[in-house]
């Protein structure tokens, strides 16, 4: 697909409406949009999961990229070509209309590079893409996506405060995005008996000591690592303070001033960053107390844009 400058117009505006409309939208409204696949779907979900675990497929997203996915845990870009929960939507219309032709991207616990694919078609083949992912099983879908962009790069590790090995925990795949550095954190949840996460040694890297070695210069770093947060921002102190690139990252306002969400807020702050939540339009919109406002606005989690000066 051609490289779209401008997405209120064109497939980009399109792709957008499309996906708006099946999030918003009932089952019967999916179902409608593609039978075979929504009742193969619910299928594979509620009962030929248990057996034959996890499966691939190619599907094609909302901006016009091919990209492969598990199913049950993508089943959402499986059924509408794109993430779809409200805070995933207002994401990637803030990173289509930020990001242009040339710029350079990080995407921090990047899955099976939805985010990452979507960067690559903004920021064209004179931009770059890199993508970082802790968790082995994961990290095998993602290059393959990454195989066909020159412009992406995959990093087989997790973005940490010191250069060490660390113990990731991975999780079954219908729960694969809660992949994770602290487990703790979901002992207490209804699922987690049944979805023991296994410990895998992986290396964690600080991204002050990666910018020089590889030459990494993001202007846009998204962050959605499920608790470690204030890792990834502590070791990247350094190129944060004098680059000043914008940062987006999940903040889950219900976990309290000991998360990893909170404590990177703390230490973006520090270094001079303003914090500004997304409107449905993907605009920023200053905020002061972001975990104040996400709870008055019943937001169980949401993406955070944090932008210096």
């Amino acid at each position: 697909m051609s490289l779209q400058t401008n997405i209120d117009e064109g497939p980009w505006k399109a792709g957008f409406e499309r996906l708006q409309r099946l999030a918003e939208g009932s089952r019967w409204d999916r179902f409608l949009a593609r039978p075979w696949r929504y009742i193969w779907a619910q299928v594979y979900r509620r009962g030929l999961y248990r057996r034959l675990g996890p499966s691939a497929y190619r599907v094609r997203t909302f901006f016009g990229e091919e990209m492969e996915v598990l199913l049950p845990s993508s089943t959402d870009i499986y059924l509408t070509g794109g993430k779809s929960h409200p805070s995933e939507i207002r994401l990637a219309r803030f990173l289509a209309k930020v990001l242009k032709p040339g710029d350079h991207f990080a995407d921090v616990g990047a899955h099976y590079g939805y985010f990452s694919l979507l960067a690559a078609a903004r920021v064209g083949s004179s931009g770059k893409v890199w993508a970082f992912e802790a968790a082995p099983k994961t990290q095998a879908i993602l290059k393959r996506n990454a195989m066909r962009r020159p412009q992406m790069e995959v990093f087989s590790m997790a973005l940490a405060a010191q250069d060490e090995e660390l113990t990731f925990y991975e999780f079954p795949n219908m729960y694969s995005e809660y992949n994770s550095l602290d487990r703790a954190q979901y002992t207490d949840e209804d699922w987690y008996g049944g979805q023991r996460p296994e410990g895998v040694k992986v290396p964690g890297r600080r991204l002050d000591g990666l910018v020089d070695e590889y030459d990494l210069r993001p202007d846009v770093i998204k962050i959605d690592v499920e608790g470690a947060e204030d890792q990834v921002i502590s070791g990247a102190r350094s190129y944060l303070q004098r680059a000043s690139p914008i940062v987006i990252m999940e903040v889950l306002p219900g976990r309290g001033k000991a998360s990893g969400h909170h404590k990177a807020m703390l230490l973006l702050k520090e270094l001079g960053y303003h914090s500004h939540i997304l409107t449905a339009s993907g605009e920023m919109e200053a905020c002061g107390d972001v975990e104040g406002e996400l709870r008055q606005r019943e937001r169980e989690s949401d993406n955070v844009v944090f932008v210096k000066g």
